[in-house]
């Protein structure tokens, strides 16, 4: 089973969307990717309350996933997620 897989387990939380999958895959390019990704999903889908709360989801287990062995990319992630938190709380109610 894997990070994802485990969480969900543990969680009951599914995901609906390919969010995990796809920043899984930009990992192996470089963390411009993962920015530019999350720009674009943001820009496209950024009025969905449901793509936000998943996107908000993924980048936060991601820091949880690759804390313990790949510190900046962590932080690159944090760093991501608090700007969809941040707008999720501003503009959701």
């Amino acid at each position: 089973m894997g990070y994802k897989e485990d969480l969900e387990a543990k969680t009951g939380f599914k995901f609906t969307t390919n969010v995990w999958e796809v920043f899984t895959d930009a990992e192996t390019r470089d963390e411009v990717e993962i920015e530019e990704l999350y720009r674009e999903l943001f820009r496209k889908r950024h009025d969905d309350v449901k793509m936000v709360a998943e996107l908000s989801m993924c980048l936060n287990w991601k820091i949880h996933e690759h804390g313990p062995v790949d510190e900046p990319l962590a932080r690159r992630y944090s760093y991501l997620w608090e700007k969809v938190h941040n707008y999720a709380l501003d503009v959701f109610e």
